[in-house]
């Protein structure tokens, strides 16, 4: 083989593989964090506003292993809500619970797929509304 076919099949080869690797990203699926991401931009400056009132209250989240639950204790000025579980790699496994007007809320976690987790809570008082958000790892 003399060093023109060399450099030709070195370039085939290369083209080759820049292809098939363009062609595999072009069909990655790619999850947005959400689908509304532009209109949820607009809506930020109510989302800080949130926290900070959120930030007055005392609200604590804590998960317990040994018991597969979470704890959520809220004010006792709660009239409605919601909890999102939210998990960053498989948005199929996101999913919903309102909560009641309990200060109180728990939550079995052992039906739940194990790995991280965003706990992203709701609620108003009627006056306000509150947002508080926990990273946690199911194990």
């Amino acid at each position: 083989m003399n060093w023109g076919k060399a450099i030709t099949l070195a370039f085939v080869l290369f083209a080759g593989f820049i292809f098939t690797f363009v062609y595999k990203m072009m069909h990655q699926n790619i999850d947005l964090v959400r689908e509304d991401y532009y209109k949820e931009e607009l809506n930020f400056e109510k989302q800080i506003e949130r926290v900070r009132n959120s930030n007055k209250t005392n609200t604590t989240m804590k998960y317990s292993p040994e018991n597969q639950q979470i704890t959520i204790a809220l004010p006792q000025s709660v009239r409605n809500g919601e909890v999102l579980f939210f998990r960053p790699s498989d948005k199929s496994l996101d999913f919903k619970k309102k909560l009641s007007t309990d200060s109180l809320f728990n939550f079995k976690t052992n039906e739940m797929a194990k790995g991280r987790w965003k706990i992203q809570c709701y609620w108003s008082d009627g006056h306000n509304d509150y947002f508080k958000e926990e990273e946690l790892f199911i194990e």
